[in-house]
């Protein structure tokens, strides 16, 4: 994290995020949360060297096993810009996906994931003030939300770039989860 200009980097290689997965392999920085909570980022890259599949966005999940209930909101290249919602609605299960653009064309993206009681919904926008809604689903308890990143490629390092971080809510501070790699910490900003 720069603190000067409030940047948050995340680099590393990673298997994936990906339709009708049973395990997830990911880079998460995020926080612990048992109420509601509002995350908003800018998000940046992704800078690899391979041409597709790369994930970067957003994740809420039920616990750090690979294989938890969880969702996903953000980006890819596939080399286009596609925007996704990927869940896993059961422990274990296959991950679905739902394409919200296949062909995003704007410069500047953005993610974010709320949770309003059991309620996880995540949205994607161009300029961090319209959003679209790219899914919905159920997810009470404790959960983990965070900044995510994904290679893609468990041997290719790669980096995404998230800036204009916002929290609504409050959470405990966690660090890497889900196969991360490399420990690298990170703080999300204080309660709005």
């Amino acid at each position: 994290y720069n603190s000067g200009t409030g940047t948050y980097t995340i680099t590393g290689a990673s298997a994936g995020i990906d339709n009708n997965a049973t395990t997830d392999n990911c880079q998460i920085y995020g926080q612990t949360f048992t109420g509601d909570f509002d995350l908003i980022s800018k998000v940046s890259g992704p800078n690899v060297s391979n041409t597709s599949n790369e994930r970067l966005g957003m994740v809420v999940r039920a616990s750090s096993a690979n294989n938890a209930v969880s969702a996903f909101v953000g980006f890819d290249t596939t080399p286009t810009v596609w925007a996704y919602w990927i869940r896993r609605t059961s422990s274990g299960g296959a991950n679905a996906s739902t394409t919200v653009n296949n062909n995003w064309t704007s410069a500047t993206s953005w993610v974010r994931m709320v949770r309003a009681g059991s309620t996880v919904t995540g949205y994607i926008s161009t300029n961090g003030t319209t959003w679209t809604q790219a899914g919905t689903m159920t997810l009470a308890g404790t959960v983990t939300a965070g900044l995510c990143w994904s290679s893609d490629r468990a041997a290719t390092s790669g980096t995404a770039t998230f800036t204009n971080v916002s929290l609504a809510g409050s959470g405990t501070n966690v660090g890497p989860l889900v196969n991360a790699g490399t420990d690298q910490g990170i703080m999300l900003p204080a309660s709005a």
